[in-house]
């Protein structure tokens, strides 16, 4: 039975904040509360489809089939993994079922072959077999979990599975793509090279890109890529030149790519090696013998994707400049945000999870994204630093939170019109920008580029307060502070205070005064003839501008004096800092 496709689309498995294989995923399921958020993720995800596929006139879906990896499967229905979790592995059931679910039409289950091999296997073997492909035959499905089907010409059918990582479904590759319009997913060896062959549509009466586009995505409403949402808004696909055809075959006539497809990289890996140009463990043949393979091998070495002249010596990314990329790091920040005060800002598709599980997995997320970003801010010769920076980092956020949460004491216990912490955290400006400066202050001490200073100028911008990646905001601050006695009376030191009081005081209006208790006193003396000094030690505190902090010096006696020592906010700004780590080794 043939049938006809009126719509197709992809988009990234939105379980993928769960770690980019199976086995994380399987490890976040392995737990009922984790599997729900899962499960809810990706049934999410198939109602949209549906709805838009609906909304857009293209049909409505009245029967599903899931042909999916066997773990995909189970966490899509809800059902225990426990057998996919550790060897030996098993299945608590064998597929072959239509299954009710809320919400969905009635939805076909494939037969499940083996632990690691599933549903959309099967469902491969069926279209290949009904179709009279002759036999022997393999069917590959590789993506995060790779399987092989082989089918003898006796009809015996061999089954084998092996763990993959996510650069199959075009994520990690510099050049990684999903497939879709303006995408190569193949190379063919000329005469004179390479050539791309790009992504054909599945729609027969495509004639052009955008046409291309409509149907790849279902008018746009399925598939996120830039070239469906531009085919959507009237405008030629992105990364297709004006005339070219998205199903062209050889790339030539201006077609220039948006990215290359798993497959496109296989393919390209094939030909290489074909060419004698790599060698089977992966590593570049030095000198080819072929002539061919020695200009494949010149133009990897001296890669010009754009056509350009060579740059001047600044690091290229393809042909775009290697920089961070500033919405990235604006989600980062959100992110981070969401692990260092998860009862405030935390993801509400994790919260049900347990507190480590839901770490766990807003880690790995983070630490993924820091690595990608960490790359694009180093110099290219120390790209390959980033994974160790970024492991750091990780392991410093259990400090990083344990400085916010003194940083959120020292703010609500500044501020007397403060209600509660949590009014401190929702809606103090200064409390985001120290937040941002911990992060990028971090980063600044890995020396890393760029990055630091993205970060706190969008503190700055959107506060008002600027503090500097390498500005130095520790637990405590001291003053140190001397007086010279030029009576010849003694001074009776009855009380010493500290104290935040309004700079401008008029009789009209209240003047608000916070006292300040010193952490520590260096001398405690009670007279003093002719100088004194002494070393104060305060915790930090909210200092705004329109306030000054006061040192006083007074004698209780009557006709007592009085010795006080105004500092502004640009004082301390000012004021001299030390390492305090090297205090530690003292």
């Amino acid at each position: 039975m043939q049938g006809r496709a009126v719509a197709e689309g992809r988009t990234l498995n939105p379980q993928a904040g769960a770690g980019a294989d199976v086995m994380s995923r399987l490890a976040v399921a392995r737990v009922a509360e984790g599997r729900a958020v899962l499960a809810g993720l990706a049934r999410r995800q198939l109602l949209g489809i549906m709805d838009s596929l609906a909304k857009s006139g293209t049909g409505r879906v009245t029967r599903l089939c899931l042909a999916a990896n066997t773990a995909m499967t189970d966490i899509f229905l809800d059902r225990d993994v426990e057998g996919l979790c550790a060897a030996p592995y098993r299945l608590t059931h064998s597929g072959d079922e239509t299954v009710a679910l809320p919400d969905f039409p009635p939805l076909y289950v494939p037969p499940l072959p083996a632990p690691f091999v599933g549903g959309d296997v099967s469902a491969g073997l069926a279209a290949l077999l009904e179709a009279g492909v002759p036999r022997p035959f393999v069917l590959a499905d590789l993506g995060t979990n790779g399987e092989l089907a082989l089918v003898t010409e006796t009809g015996q059918l061999w089954l084998t599975s092996v763990p993959l990582g996510p650069a199959l479904e075009g994520i990690g590759p510099e050049c990684g793509q999903l497939a879709g319009p303006g995408v190569v997913t193949g190379f063919t060896l000329t005469p004179l090279g390479l050539a791309a062959q790009f992504y054909e549509s599945a729609s027969p009466d495509a004639e052009n890109a955008a046409d291309a586009a409509r149907h790849h995505a279902a008018q746009g409403a399925v598939c996120p890529c830039p070239a469906c949402q531009s085919a959507n808004a009237g405008q030629n696909p992105e990364g297709l030149a004006a005339g070219s055809a998205a199903g062209a075959g050889v790339g030539s006539a201006g077609a220039v790519a948006r990215g290359i497809s798993a497959t496109g990289y296989l393919s390209l890996l094939a030909l290489l090696l074909r060419a004698g140009a790599l060698r089977n463990d992966g590593q570049f043949v030095a000198n080819p013998a072929m002539p061919l393979a020695r200009k494949l091998a010149a133009g990897l070495e001296q890669p010009n994707l754009a056509g350009e002249p060579p740059s001047s010596g600044q690091p290229r990314s393809g042909a775009r400049l290697r920089l961070p990329e500033r919405k990235a790091i604006i989600a980062l920040l959100k992110e981070m945000r969401q692990l260092l005060f998860p009862a405030y800002f935390g993801d509400p598709e994790l919260m049900s999870l347990a507190t480590a599980d839901y770490a766990a997995l807003i880690l790995e997320r983070v630490e993924a994204q820091l690595r990608a970003q960490i790359a694009l801010a180093l110099p290219e010769s120390e790209a390959n630093r980033a994974a160790e920076v970024a492991r750091e980092i990780i392991e410093r956020m259990p400090y990083i939170q344990e400085m916010l949460l003194k940083d959120l004491d020292a703010t609500f216990d500044g501020d007397p019109a403060a209600a509660s912490k949590e009014e401190v955290i929702f809606s103090y400006p200064g409390l985001y920008a120290i937040y941002v400066y911990r992060i990028a202050h971090v980063l600044y001490e890995q020396n890393v580029p760029i990055i630091p200073r993205i970060m706190t100028e969008l503190a700055h911008s959107g506060t008002g307060i600027d503090i500097g990646a390498g500005a130095q905001i520790g637990e405590y601050f001291f003053i140190d502070f001397s007086v010279e006695n030029k009576t010849n009376l003694p001074f009776d030191i009855d009380e010493l205070r500290v104290k935040l009081q309004d700079k401008k005081q008029e009789k009209s209006t209240n003047v608000q005064v916070i006292e300040l208790k010193p952490a520590f006193i260096l001398d405690r003396s009670v007279k003093f003839r002719n100088g004194y000094r002494n070393v104060i030690v305060l915790k930090k505190m909210t200092f705004p501008n329109d306030k000054v902090l006061t040192l006083e010096l007074s004698e209780k006696q009557i006709s007592g004096r009085t010795i006080s020592l105004n500092l502004d906010y640009e004082d301390v700004l000012s004021a001299d800092s030390f390492d305090t780590l090297l205090l530690k080794e003292q």
